[in-house]
């Protein structure tokens, strides 16, 4: 579908301006020509469709369309007819809030998506007739639909081989109210049980509904319901049960947890005081390390001191010796005279001045006389 083709559909340059828009391929429509040129050009996929935010009337009924795209846009629209084309799905409908009719009838849609009844809430009218739905058990999904009074379903193998449901968990109860006595009391059965899932129809395949209709279905499949639910609610609360059970469990879990938790806090606390301890303990250590370091300082200064000194000693030894010569040696006559003099002088009574001069006068020329 070309932008062209579309303003020449509706007439009119501005797509604003249109509110309702026929490109159905059948062949008694007005526009015969382009929708056959359509059909030739084997269109399948909705497209060029985004500026027409005011269409409010949708017919592409009769295509080759074989999934549903591309109308996002279309808030305003109201009454949208896809019949007669290869849809398998209805993804792409999610957007359509305020759609109110949709037809889908002789299409391939396989199953209702679970969240029609959330994204279409005010549909009125909904055709699937002559599609590929196998189970009955998929109306379940339509219940949400408040506003639903037409609906049409014939012509699909959940219809004709009337299945209830794919699933093993529907009882045998269930299954015998259901299944017709005879093929022909298939249609009836069928047309019950959906009167019974939707309550508010009030056509069903283009026939009315009547309260006597309505009085049978629930009398029908009234107590199937209620043994469904039952079952339902027993299967609920064994899953409660259990889950209480876990909880239980978790909550037990939970408190020896919290055990541990304050027994590691307790032992994280410990922990810490000792820590704080060998902290002080390493700082005093530190403090007597950095003394015993300064005396060691010292005292390596004080032994370089002393070497240097003692170098110094004996280098002015050397130098002494050097210069100075050696030592003299002593006369044994020279040592005589002094002992004389010593005896001399030590006797009581007599002081003789002259050995006394001669004493003073060796000791002070005399080397030897000088070390006694």
């Amino acid at each position: 579908m070309t932008e062209e083709f579309l303003r020449k559909s509706t007439k009119s340059a501005n797509p604003l301006f249109v509110t309702k828009l026929n490109l159905s391929g059948r062949k008694k429509q007005q526009k015969i020509k382009v929708i056959i040129l359509l059909r030739n050009s084997s269109t399948q996929v909705i497209e060029n469709l985004d500026l027409y935010s005011n269409l409010v009337h949708l017919n592409l009924s009769y295509n080759h369309l074989q999934r549903i795209g591309n109308l996002r846009g279309l808030k305003n629209l109201k009454h949208l007819n896809l019949s007669n084309n290869f849809i398998t799905s209805l993804d792409g409908l999610g957007d359509l809030f305020g759609l109110l009719t949709l037809n889908l009838n002789d299409n391939a849609i396989t199953d209702i998506p679970p969240w029609i009844s959330k994204n279409l809430p005010k549909l009125k009218t909904l055709l699937l007739s002559g599609n590929k739905i196998e189970t009955l058990h998929q109306l379940i999904r339509l219940r949400g639909l408040a506003n639903l009074t037409v609906f049409a379903f014939r012509g699909n193998p959940a219809v004709d081989q009337l299945v209830l449901t794919v699933s093993s968990g529907e009882s045998d109860e269930s299954y015998r109210q259901l299944r017709p006595p005879t093929q022909h009391d298939s249609y009836s059965v069928y047309r019950l049980y959906t009167l019974f899932i939707l309550r508010t129809l009030v056509l069903l395949d283009e026939q009315p509904v009547t309260t006597t209709e309505l009085q049978v279905a629930n009398e029908r499949f009234g107590q199937v319901e209620l043994s469904n639910l039952t079952r339902k609610l027993r299967r609920r609360e064994n899953c409660l049960m259990k889950l209480q059970q876990a909880n239980t469990e978790l909550a037990r879990g939970l408190d020896s947890r919290t055990q541990s938790v304050k027994v590691a806090r307790a032992q994280q606390s410990a922990q810490e005081v000792e820590i704080s301890k060998l902290e002080q303990e390493l700082c005093m250590k530190d403090e007597l390390l950095q003394s015993k370091t300064d005396e060691l300082a010292r005292a390596c200064l004080k032994h370089y001191e002393l070497e240097r000194e003692l170098a110094f000693h004996k280098i002015d030894s050397k130098l002494a010796a050097a210069l100075l010569g050696p030592p003299p040696k002593p006369e044994w006559g020279s040592l005589e005279k002094v002992s004389d003099c010593v005896s001399c002088s030590t006797m009581p009574g007599i002081v003789d001045p002259h050995a006394i001069f001669q004493v003073s006068e060796l000791n002070c020329s005399d080397p030897i006389r000088r070390a006694f």
